[in-house]
């Protein structure tokens, strides 16, 4: 943020001046990414409040930019992408809030007519918060919309891609949420081994499919605790020193599931220890989410 809010502000300074329309379209157009990156930020980060002020103002940009460019200018694909990609966050912040109806109400709304880049991410994020919503149809009828939709072009201004990783992570948590472990497993191996073949750089996917996978040894007829716990201490480890909230939060989830059912286990009771440092680290690193 410290890098990034000085020159989302010096963008903003300039749109409160007198310049051209076509000037003012392209501005507003960046000044939303700038905001919808520090939004991602600020989301990661656990600061729900200046997330979504975030992603407000850069949905403000976005219907700006749409009405001052020409009906033929490309860049209206730009305005879409950044439409749905604030919808995709803006789910997201919902769905780890725990409002998992608003959260697939938010993803369903911007996934019809989407840009191809965000309609699989809106995709999965509609499937995930339909299933704990208690949505089941809508759940399995987005993932097929997801798999029709994956994205195989090149990184676009936005999330991360819903790409084969993504889409393989998505059915693995929405598949064992609905109580299919054993044959969600396989797509978060998948997209497990996918994301760790990107590069260290994908930490943050790659924690997540960690605790993807642990999900899935609990939510099947016979549960593999042990398999559990040392998925999630797995997907600790990947963000170690680079706290992210949708990791953290997982993770401590998933070990409170664990020390209500097998408070005797050593894994279940060493991954407690670890879930504390982490929740810690993240507490820490929120208190800069602000700073823009």
């Amino acid at each position: 943020m410290d890098a990034m809010g000085p020159e989302w502000q010096k963008i903003e300074k300039v749109l409160d001046r007198r310049v051209s329309p076509r000037v003012r379209a392209r501005l507003a157009l960046v000044a939303g990414q700038y905001a919808f990156y520090l939004g991602i930020l600020a989301f990661d980060l656990g600061d729900d409040d200046t997330a979504r002020g975030l992603l407000t103002v850069a949905s403000q940009h976005a219907a700006q930019a749409k009405d001052l460019l020409p009906a033929s200018s490309p860049r209206r694909s730009d305005v879409s992408l950044l439409d749905g990609s604030v919808a995709a966050i803006r789910s997201s912040v919902a769905y780890f809030s725990g409002s998992y109806g608003e959260a697939a109400d938010i993803a369903a709304q911007a996934r019809e007519g989407a840009h191809p880049f965000a309609r699989p991410i809106l995709a999965g994020c509609e499937a995930r918060a339909a299933v704990l919503a208690h949505r089941p149809d809508d759940a399995y009828a987005t993932l097929a919309d997801m798999q029709e939709h994956v994205w195989d072009g090149a990184i676009m201004p936005g999330p991360n891609p819903g790409d084969a990783a993504f889409v393989h992570s998505f059915l693995a948590i929405a598949l064992a949420h609905l109580g299919n472990g054993v044959e969600a497993e396989p797509h978060a191996r998948i997209s497990l081994e996918l994301e760790i073949a990107a590069g260290p750089d994908h930490y943050v996917q790659i924690g997540g499919n960690y605790t993807a996978l642990a999900r899935t040894y609990l939510r099947r007829p016979e549960p593999d605790p042990e398999r559990a716990a040392d998925a999630t201490r797995q997907a600790l480890l990947a963000v170690e020193g680079r706290p992210t909230r949708g990791v953290v939060q997982r993770a401590a989830e998933m070990w409170r599931q664990l020390d209500a059912r097998w408070p005797e286990l050593p894994a279940v009771r060493d991954l407690g220890e670890i879930v504390k440092t982490s929740g810690r680290a993240l507490q820490a690193a929120s208190g800069d989410a602000t700073a823009v």
